[in-house]
């Protein structure tokens, strides 16, 4: 396209332009107001209203938001002060405060989230560790639980973790419990066992892992009365330092005090 003439001369007049002001404040303010709901909620339902109930309601919406408000308040904090600069040296636009307050809002947002989020990354990767124990260690009960109940059915702790899979298991939960556990982390022994023609013999008695009997060749020969578990920690490897061991009910971690079964 060819001009076709001299270009319009600009008005004398100009009407303010409140657009770009009003959107800031709007988005700004949209995401303060978001993040004080929800942490209003968290409030209520804590049916407590001092100063850290507050403060707690705070962390629960920053963790809850945080991937929706906080990256948006990050962006638009940042990306808003180009278009600042464009209304601070254009006097056409108009509520430059009000576009200022916006601003203010998204990086009130953005400090309050990432601060409260901050201050309780180390609490919630104990708690995480904390569940991830609790799976483990619930696993070793069902395991020992399953071990109390063969030893009642054949007189002896079962020879190997596959011999377990013998037992009723209606709810599934002694399979889902061995399904993870590999045959070279649990070792049986008898610390005194019968031998044919009524002898006793003295001394601990080791069946080696690998040995597959059954129960009723165990009674007749090794009846186990002990036995060893290990259970793969947190970090779900074999053999390091957060994994707990399993020893005729009692559940300790590597070099951790006993937790008893009740």
């Amino acid at each position: 396209m060819q001009a076709v003439g001299e270009p319009l001369s600009r008005p004398e007049h100009e009407l303010p332009n409140y657009g770009r002001a009003i959107s800031l404040a709007t988005f700004g303010g949209f995401l303060l107001v978001t993040l004080l709901v929800v942490a209003g909620i968290a409030l209520y339902s804590r049916a407590s209203f001092g100063f850290w109930d507050f403060a707690a309601a705070l962390e629960t919406a920053s963790w809850q938001l945080k991937f929706v408000v906080l990256p948006l308040s990050l962006i638009g904090a940042i990306a808003s002060w180009r278009i600042l600069r464009n209304m601070k040296n254009n006097p056409r636009f108009a509520a430059l405060p009000a576009a200022y307050g916006g601003v203010a809002a998204m990086g009130l947002a953005a400090l309050l989230m990432t601060n409260f989020i901050g201050i309780t990354v180390p609490e919630r990767l104990r708690q995480r560790q904390a569940q991830q124990e609790a799976t483990t260690q619930a696993a070793g009960y069902t395991f020992h639980r399953a071990q109390l109940e063969y030893r009642n059915r054949f007189g002896t702790y079962a020879a190997s973790i596959e011999d377990l899979r013998r037992l009723p298991d209606s709810d599934g939960s002694i399979a889902k419990a061995i399904g993870q556990m590999p045959d070279e982390s649990y070792r049986p022994w008898s610390v005194q066992a019968a031998a044919p023609g009524g002898k006793t013999l003295n001394g601990a008695r080791v069946r080696p892992v690998s040995a597959r009997v059954g129960a009723t060749e165990a009674t007749e020969g090794i009846s186990f009365t002990n036995y060893e578990l290990r259970l793969a920690g947190p970090d779900k490897l074999p053999n390091t330092e957060d994994d707990f061991i399993l020893r005729d009910g009692l559940i300790t971690k590597v070099n951790a005090p006993l937790v008893r079964m009740r």
